[in-house]
């Protein structure tokens, strides 16, 4: 269920492992310890519904924290300064935010209760024992779906009932990043995404960096919480292979081009291609995820 920023993001393939003890030490999973980042705009508790009458969604934000140098280009080993809490108000606020501007058209607004920072060390997580910030997604490999499930596993949040939003570096292996969302239907449930997204351009290196206008990110994310909130794709991206969860849907091209088509479908939010326009519902869908949301009260 990943969505592919095709073509938005070059990286430059420069690997530096880590060595030595440092690189493989990991606390088992019952010491591993996510702690409040101070200075967040964040709710610290929510109501089923709030004020308005919206069905509130609570997330908990982990941003993960390696302890290896990093072999992203700009040398981050967390995405900290750059999803700082600016970035967090401008897509979560509970009005302006331009993911709830998506979401409150369902009906649904998402709560940020807490933004945790998450040590980890991925050369002991990871099956390839890499000590590298870039993180494999599911789709590359059943090594990492097996991964997916098991990090979320050991860092969802057991002490409030939300969904958990993890922000890497960077997501997915090739020059693309790649976000993921799944819902309580699956083994965990959970949503990836990196800094790409939000990350502020940098003239000086033009060949790494690229923004992404904010209503194509918020779109994005606000895509993956769909998934999370049990919405599969409603059409399929290029080619697909047989087994794959969007092989029988129809090309999203052809859904363009049939003028019976109505306009929730040619600019749903749940189109597996990338526009900011893409950010309606149906009426069933709105309904759906509504009665999702519960999953995570």
């Amino acid at each position: 269920m990943g969505v592919r920023i095709a073509g938005i993001i070059a990286l430059a393939a420069v690997v530096l492992l880590a060595t030595g003890e440092d690189a493989l030490a990991q606390p088992d999973a019952t010491a591993i310890a996510c702690s409040a980042i101070p200075g967040y705009p964040v709710e610290g508790h929510s109501p089923v519904r709030d004020g308005n009458g919206l069905v509130v969604l609570p997330i908990v934000l982990h941003v993960m924290e390696a302890n290896v140098p990093s072999d992203d280009p700009r040398g981050l080993n967390s995405a900290r300064s750059v999803w700082t809490p600016d970035k967090v108000d401008q897509h979560f606020a509970p009005e302006r935010g331009l993911v709830n501007k998506i979401w409150n058209t369902a009906g649904i607004r998402v709560a940020v209760l807490r933004v945790d920072a998450c040590p980890y060390a991925p050369a002991y997580l990871r099956p390839d024992k890499k000590a590298t910030v870039i993180v494999p997604v599911p789709g590359e490999g059943p090594e990492w779906d097996r991964y997916y499930h098991q990090v979320n596993q050991r860092y969802n949040a057991r002490d409030v009932k939300a969904l958990n939003v993890y922000l890497w570096v960077k997501t997915g292996t090739g020059g693309s990043s790649i976000y993921y969302g799944t819902s309580t239907r699956q083994e965990t449930a959970a949503v990836w995404i990196d800094m790409m997204c939000v990350f502020p351009e940098n003239p000086a290196t033009p060949a790494i960096d690229h923004v992404m206008l904010p209503p194509t990110c918020a779109k994005l994310i606000a895509h993956e919480i769909g998934h999370a909130l049990t919405m599969p794709h409603t059409c399929k991206d290029g080619s697909p292979p047989p087994g794959h969860k969007d092989f029988d849907l129809t090309p999203c091209p052809r859904q363009d081009a049939d003028p019976t088509v109505s306009l929730e479908i040619r600019q749903n939010l749940m189109r597996p291609d990338h526009h900011f326009e893409h950010t309606l519902l149906t009426r069933d869908q709105k309904a759906d995820t509504q009665h999702a949301v519960a999953a995570y009260q």
